[in-house]
């Protein structure tokens, strides 16, 4: 299928084939394309439109939480032709509890998401997204600054000094 995809410049899409991750199609994730800091902001809708062929014919569930963090993604048709339009976070793979894997961490300010990058991230590497909660009320909010000042900590001891996200 025809798919535009709208993609910051330093990130690309890694086409794997039928079969990979136990996928009856194609999957796609997010990589980066050259060095990304720590502390690089990125935004949904912030890119350039990117077309390819895709064998990706699923939608995601209606209650994939990237729904309520900046997704698009629409099929339509186009002179007979089915066409995707979306933006990278229909590719991004995302992590539900926050580890060493993760390397991007979505929260919404204002009710706008933005995704930070928590940790610098080399070329050719896959991201992995966290997503904060919503509601500051939730009880995992806590669990997961505990968690984070932890690592944190560890990362002084190690000589490896990464400052806290922001909240």
């Amino acid at each position: 299928m025809e798919t535009c995809v709208l993609i910051p410049q330093e990130f690309a899409l890694a086409v794997t084939g039928v079969g990979a991750r136990h996928s009856s199609e194609q999957t796609a994730t997010v990589w980066s394309s050259v060095p990304i800091p720590q502390g690089r902001l990125c935004y949904p809708f912030q890119g350039t439109v990117r077309i390819d062929n895709l064998a990706i014919f699923t939608a995601l569930p209606d209650d994939d939480i990237r729904h309520r963090f900046g997704l698009y993604d629409e099929i339509t048709s186009v002179n007979g032709r089915t066409v995707r339009h979306c933006n990278w976070i229909r590719f991004l793979r995302v992590s539900e509890t926050y580890g060493p894997q993760v390397n991007v961490v979505c929260a919404k300010v204002k009710g706008e998401p933005i995704y930070e990058i928590v940790k610098a991230i080399p070329s050719h590497q896959e991201l992995v997204v966290y997503y904060l909660p919503e509601g500051p009320e939730e009880l995992f909010f806590i669990r997961m600054r505990s968690q984070l000042y932890r690592q944190t900590m560890d990362s002084i001891l190690e000589g490896k000094h990464q400052p806290p996200i922001p909240f």
